[in-house]
């Protein structure tokens, strides 16, 4: 005998999981959109806006709701696929690794639970499903311990790996800081960001951030030739030998906010 979707508690995990994770997701997809460039931050606040109706509509208990959610889920985890691989492999970057970790198995774990969800509310919230509640609760469990397992070793890994790029470089003039791929970086991007130089003087850059980054010149001296690192992968160097004075504007061409100047003096 069913029961009719108005007797069934929100609390119920199959409307309280889904609920959760796409509220979740919903919110710091809207926050990551207004931190971002318009370019991907539109994108976001779409993702957003649709996670959170999505969310309202589970708390309805309506099944479009639970549609809307597992695709959005799948579409969110395609698009950014290789942005979900780079935090894995970046532990020591926390604005990129704690999102991965934590995102990742919230719309995992949305999607089972939209999936025993739908199927409940299809047949009318039938209090009959005992082969399902096991399952979506070793789910639940899985979930847990993967965000608390991938804190902790991300903990470790990433105080190592900072440990050992901030003894990177130490002849270096210029420092891409740690978290410098962050935009709004309270430790800035480039230090110093405007440096002084004489004629003849040879520059080094070191990353001593966990992302890759480039040194690449936005405007130069008339006569004076252009240049572009290409990526400098975390703990590497690239330096520039300047021979005609002037100011040389340069930025990372991953991460256009981070700017600087060298300035060479006859």
């Amino acid at each position: 005998m069913g029961t009719s979707s108005g007797s069934v508690s929100w609390k119920t995990p199959e409307i309280l999981v889904p609920l959760v994770c796409f509220l979740f997701s919903g919110a710091y997809s809207l926050f990551l959109a207004v931190a971002l460039p318009p370019s991907i931050g539109v994108i976001l606040g779409v993702f957003g806006v649709v996670f959170l109706a999505s969310a309202f509509l589970v708390w309805r208990k309506s099944r479009i709701g639970f549609i809307v959610g597992i695709v959005m889920s799948v579409i969110f985890i395609f698009v950014f696929s290789s942005d979900i691989v780079s935090g894995l492999q970046n532990p020591a970057s926390t604005a990129n690794f704690l999102p991965v970790v934590t995102i990742l198995p919230a719309l995992v774990a949305g999607v089972v639970y939209s999936i025993v969800g739908f199927r409940m509310a299809w047949m009318k919230w039938s209090t009959r499903q005992p082969r399902m509640i096991p399952f979506s609760s070793l789910v639940a469990f899985l979930t847990v311990g993967f965000v608390v397992g991938a804190l902790v070793v991300g903990a470790f890994a990433g105080g190592t790996e900072a440990s050992l790029l901030a003894g990177a470089g130490k002849g270096a003039n210029v420092v891409m800081v740690s978290g410098a791929g962050n935009q709004g970086n309270p430790g800035g991007y480039f230090s110093p960001e405007n440096y002084t130089v004489t004629v003849g003087s040879t520059v080094v850059w070191v990353n001593q951030d966990n992302v890759a980054h480039t040194v690449t010149s936005t405007s130069v001296p008339k006569g004076a030739a252009s240049f572009d690192s290409g990526d400098i992968n975390p703990g590497q160097e690239y330096s520039v030998t300047f021979t005609t004075p002037g100011v040389y504007y340069y930025h990372c061409s991953i991460h256009p906010w981070m700017t600087g100047t060298i300035n060479v003096t006859g």
